[in-house]
């Protein structure tokens, strides 16, 4: 279905800067998934200022741990309703989905980017 606004992209995208502009050309990204181990591509697109709506697969509620505060909204699994409308809240309120945004990237920074983690390991080793 072609819907205004919606860009769909059938291919593997490998290269860094092509996943860099197409994140950073959207509104907010989405993980409706059911299963997960440690989802990288959330904390991707909180790296360059989206909101994240995702459901509470394994992992997902350890990188959003403060839900609006981290930047995202978690949902539960399955619930299509209240992934709709969680996407719908933040489509709705630009000035509050860029707000999330930039909550989400201070949470990447902090939290899962290389110096985050090395600070969180010599807190860990050295204290």
């Amino acid at each position: 279905m072609q819907l205004s606004g919606v860009m769909w992209i059938n291919e593997y995208v490998r290269d860094r800067t092509a996943i860099q502009r197409y994140l950073s050309a959207a509104d907010v990204y989405t993980l409706p998934s059911r299963h997960e181990g440690f989802p990288v591509a959330p904390i991707e697109a909180m790296a360059c200022s989206l909101p994240v709506v995702a459901t509470d697969a394994p992992g997902v509620p350890d990188i959003l741990a403060d839900g609006e505060a981290s930047g995202g909204l978690v949902v539960p699994r399955g619930d299509i309703v209240a992934l709709s409308l969680a996407l719908g809240r933040i489509l709705d309120n630009p000035i509050w989905g860029r707000e999330l945004g930039t909550r989400a990237r201070c949470r990447a920074l902090e939290y899962f980017s290389l110096e985050g983690i090395g600070q969180q390991l010599r807190n860990f080793l050295f204290i």
